[in-house]
């Protein structure tokens, strides 16, 4: 064969490689696209029910958690169309992000977070020291979720609730990425993951710690409650798919299961989250009012206003009755019997930031006013008018 032959030989051999190539498209890496992402890319491929679908359950779960926040005041709202579902069913749907920002992805991907780590300590000898951090890798890996749940609960509840006390937990996080930023550009976990995991799982522990002994508030204990039995139901919906043969059973039963479990958690929600949740976040909160009540002949706004009304806590209004939860009970009053609603000023306190009992707030203007105030001749004083008051009369 001559040397022009073979070159066009080995030409189109070439180019019929090039063109096999390019017809066999790369395969796409499924297990790297989160749930979220595939659900908006079927929304967008002209597949309007989807939307309409993710509407219709958050309308639906803004009724359930509205009516179920209402239940305990003896007051229900069923209507077929309502605007005001949705601001519920918004509230809800962000609890349910705060979830997965943090707690879900924890769920998703701590068994691919697991197994780099196992990976980095294959080398270790004997078969005894790497079984060991084996060991500590798996507890490890536990309690990155647990701190995840953690932050979750915290995320969702320092915007929705106060008094939480939830800023010495997000001040140590932000302390702890620092470092565990300094040791990724440095490559140190990669060239000694033991002390990473080490250092990462007492750092997990203290934060743990630190959310379990400053967070105040029986709600936000029901938001952890709440977000473990999401992890709990997600992580035995995942073992299904991942363990078991997929049919079409298995969708089903999960679609059935999944709708039920939806709209219970809306009502769970309703009934110890949403009457707590701050009415900034749209929550249900009541607000302290008076009603100034006008009579029948008319009555001028300036003179209803100047008299006593009715105070009770603003639970639920709707365009003919407003609802107020007084000392006697749930009071319903008809709109047009209401001249005008005083709404009360809530008096907020100075946002203090302290760690185990450690003041890192500089004092503010009201402490240094009394401590200039409080003088050692005052103080001696009250001591001795103190001492001179009998003990009776204490």
């Amino acid at each position: 064969m001559e040397p022009q032959d073979m070159e066009h030989q080995v030409e189109n051999s070439a180019g019929a490689h090039v063109a096999q190539t390019e017809k066999t498209p790369p395969a796409e890496d499924k297990s790297s696209t989160s749930s979220i992402v595939r659900w908006l890319t079927i929304a967008s491929q002209t597949k309007a029910y989807a939307w309409g679908i993710t509407f219709g359950a958050l309308y639906l779960s803004g009724f359930l958690a509205l009516n179920a926040s209402l239940v305990a005041f003896g007051v229900a709202d069923f209507e077929l169309v309502s605007g005001r579902y949705i601001i519920p069913g918004a509230n809800f749907a962000f609890f349910l992000l705060c979830f997965y920002f943090f707690l879900g992805r924890a769920i998703y991907l701590s068994p691919r977070w697991l197994a780099k780590t196992a990976d980095r300590l294959k080398h270790l000898e004997p078969l005894s020291i790497r079984n060991t951090w084996a060991v500590i890798a798996l507890i490890q890996s536990f309690s990155l979720v647990a701190q995840f749940a953690c932050l979750s609960t915290a995320f969702y509840a320092g915007l929705a609730f106060t008094h939480t006390n939830v800023a010495p937990f997000f001040a140590f996080l932000a302390v702890y990425g620092l470092f565990r930023y300094f040791f990724d550009v440095t490559n140190l976990d990669l060239r000694n993951p033991r002390f990473i995991i080490a250092f990462d799982l007492l750092c997990e522990g203290i934060s743990i710690i630190i959310f379990a002994y400053h967070v105040t508030g029986d709600e936000i204990y029901a938001v952890l409650a709440i977000y473990l039995g999401i992890a709990m139901f997600l992580n035995t919906i995942k073992d299904l798919y991942d363990r078991k043969i997929v049919t079409l059973d298995t969708h089903v039963f999960t679609g059935t299961y999944g709708a039920a479990f939806l709209m219970s958690l809306s009502l769970i929600f309703g009934a110890t989250l949403y009457g707590k949740v701050s009415s900034k976040m749209g929550g249900g909160r009541p607000n302290s009012v008076v009603a100034k009540l006008a009579e029948k002949g008319g009555e001028s706004l300036v003179k209803a206003l100047a008299s006593d009304g009715v105070a009770g806590l603003l639970i639920h209004q709707t365009d003919k009755f407003i609802y107020l939860d007084t000392a006697k009970g749930t009071l319903r009053l008809r709109t047009d019997d209401v001249a005008g609603l005083v709404v009360q000023k809530v008096v907020q306190e100075p946002f203090k930031l302290s760690i185990f009992g450690f003041s890192l707030s500089p004092p503010s203007k009201s402490d240094k006013a009394s401590d200039k105030n409080m003088s050692p001749n005052s103080a001696a004083s009250a001591a001795s008018q103190a001492a001179s008051i009998p003990t009776g009369v204490q």
